[in-house]
């Protein structure tokens, strides 16, 4: 039995392909959907935030169900944190997970708290991030 693919990775708009191009893109999208999925839920509006700036980049249908399958199979803390490479990107890691929730849970701010410390984010560099919303 050969393993199954997974689909290819919604495409990557110019100011998100870095050095790890689409792989950097998958990333921030797992780091939402994990977010929103902090709570045990994804609801309607972080679902809307998430598939928003997913389709920024036009996503065909076959990423559509890519990304369907990655809300319905939230990653771990730990997981988005092992994918994380660099200060820059933990940055944007953190700053993405926060974009799509709102923090009005006990879990949600849990979640973010294990975020920052699992990223070496320091608290001053989540109070900037936070003060973006």
């Amino acid at each position: 039995v050969e393993p199954v693919q997974p689909p290819p990775p919604p495409p990557v708009s110019g100011d998100q392909a870095g050095a790890a191009g689409p792989d950097r893109a998958v990333l921030l999208i797992r780091a939402m959907i994990a977010a929103a999925a902090a709570d045990g839920r994804i609801d309607p509006n972080e679902r809307s935030r998430i598939l928003e700036q997913a389709g920024k980049s036009g996503l065909s249908e076959q990423e559509l169900e890519f990304l369907e399958q990655e809300m319905n199979r939230p990653q771990s803390v730990e997981d988005i944190v092992a994918q994380v490479d660099s200060p820059e990107l933990a940055a944007q890691v953190y700053t993405v997970s926060r974009a799509a929730i709102e923090v009005d849970e006990e879990s949600e701010k849990q979640y973010l708290r294990e975020l920052a410390s699992g990223l070496g984010l320091t608290p001053d560099q989540v109070a900037r991030i936070e003060q973006q919303f």
